[in-house]
């Protein structure tokens, strides 16, 4: 195992080269990121988050939200360049638009929320249902990075605050 000290210079490391990759991500007036998790068999949020070119967050709430209807806030330039650096690196257009049956689902779960994540840019857009209840190792190791990127969004937009 190693040291800590090794590990804490490693992780700043990669932070200083996450941040210094996402300062030239460039913004294009047309983006438009989405994020929406559906409703499931029990007590799951249903709420939409929508991040525009200029910073403005959206965030429709439906059941089992704090917030019902919609709230506003901004997020910072560098925030959104890093929300897009990460877009970039799972790299959006590499999946399939439908995860919720198929090949890559060993094993099918019903009653599971959907995350459905949609980035706009340079006039493409791309969108991916993720239903968390398509399952098995496959899934797991193909869609890990997508559900990776919801908890970004959520993280960036600090969505918790509308949510509990």
């Amino acid at each position: 195992m190693l040291p800590k000290s090794i590990i804490f210079v490693l992780l700043l490391i990669s932070f200083v080269t996450c941040s210094a990759s996402a300062q030239t991500v460039k913004i294009p007036a047309d983006l438009v990121i989405t994020m929406e998790r559906t409703m499931c068999f029990g007590t799951c949020p249903d709420y939409k988050l929508t991040i525009k070119a200029n910073g403005t967050v959206t965030f429709r709430g439906g059941q089992f939200t704090k917030t019902k209807g919609t709230a506003k806030s901004r997020i910072t330039k560098s925030s959104l360049r890093e929300l897009v650096a990460a877009f970039d690196r799972v790299d959006l257009d590499s999946f399939a638009d439908d995860y919720s049956q198929g090949s890559v689902c060993e094993s099918y779960i019903t009653d599971l929320p959907s995350e459905i994540i949609s980035l706009k840019r340079d006039g493409k857009t791309k969108q991916v249902n993720h239903y968390f209840g398509c399952t098995g190792n496959a899934a797991r190791k193909k869609l890990e990075p997508l559900a990776e990127l919801g908890k970004m969004i959520d993280s960036v937009t600090n969505s918790r605050r509308w949510i509990r």
